[in-house]
């Protein structure tokens, strides 16, 4: 294998990452449309790049290279605190729709999916921290639970069916689904990969790259929202951001575990 260059994306991502903030707080602000404009341009340049960076090599290292060198370990215990955090939020939801006797199906039944899928996904992340921790153990060994993860994604985005209106807001559905549907994506992908004993597919860097990059553009978008005063400090969307925050670190650091081992041009993976 040769060496793959990320620099470029790497720099642009980085740099829309800090300017989209300013860029949407003050299209927010003034409810200015040619910086809202701004912003979704900026937005999807940064998605173009990374996907012609990611789709540009046909063969990457191994998905699971267990040396560990970015600490995912640490990450994946990051990964199920945030799912945890969100079934603490689906059972407030849940106690808060008995409560005011809102017991319509399409709502009720959404936010028992993905309680009880993000609840099952959190002790399987605790597993795959283990996995890349410890040396003799390997969470791949476990079988049917490898989808729960891209369960709950789905049932996040039946959960939030209910459209943010407002041009303040708009935006903010946007990236809070499109974010929502690379993360079925890159679950999807983790699931495969688990099964496959060949190299990593670059669509799975792909939505890792591009969920990585929507997970902080959202969590950025509801803090400017908060700091504006368009939405309120406690809210779902908020519950979402700030997990979908946390597992960004996993899906970050777990592309640049296959990239390291691409780089490096071994096949390191120690088990199958």
């Amino acid at each position: 294998m040769h060496k793959n260059s990320t620099g470029f994306y790497t720099l642009f991502v980085f740099v829309s990452l800090l300017i989209a903030p300013v860029i949407r707080f003050l299209s927010i602000y003034y409810l200015n449309y040619v910086l809202a404009g701004i912003y979704i341009a900026l937005a999807l340049a940064a998605i173009i790049g990374i996907a012609i960076e990611s789709l540009k090599e046909k063969q990457y290292a191994p998905a699971f290279e267990f040396k560990n060198p970015f600490h995912l370990d640490a990450f994946s215990y990051i990964a199920a605190a945030g799912f945890f955090v969100n079934f603490i939020t689906q059972c407030v939801l849940l106690y808060g729709a008995f409560s005011s006797g809102r017991l319509n199906g399409t709502y009720i039944l959404p936010i028992l999916m993905s309680g009880v899928t993000a609840l099952v996904s959190s002790g399987y992340f605790i597993i795959v921290g283990f996995s890349f921790g410890n040396r003799n153990y390997d969470f791949r060994s476990f079988r049917l639970i490898h989808v729960v993860p891209m369960l709950w994604a789905l049932s996040v985005v039946f959960n939030l069916m209910e459209l943010s209106s407002g041009f303040e807001k708009s935006i903010d559905s946007t990236l809070k689904y499109f974010m929502m549907l690379m993360l079925v994506c890159f679950f999807y992908r983790f699931a495969t990969e688990v099964d496959s004993e060949g190299n990593a597919k670059n669509t799975t860097v792909l939505f890792a790259r591009v969920y990585s990059y929507l997970a902080v553009l959202f969590f950025i978008d509801r803090f400017a929202l908060v700091l504006s005063g368009k939405a309120p400090l406690i809210s779902a969307e908020n519950s979402v951001a700030f997990t979908g925050l946390m597992l960004c670190g996993f899906t970050f650091f777990f592309e640049k575990n296959i990239l390291n081992s691409f780089v490096n041009g071994k096949d390191n993976s120690r088990r199958k």
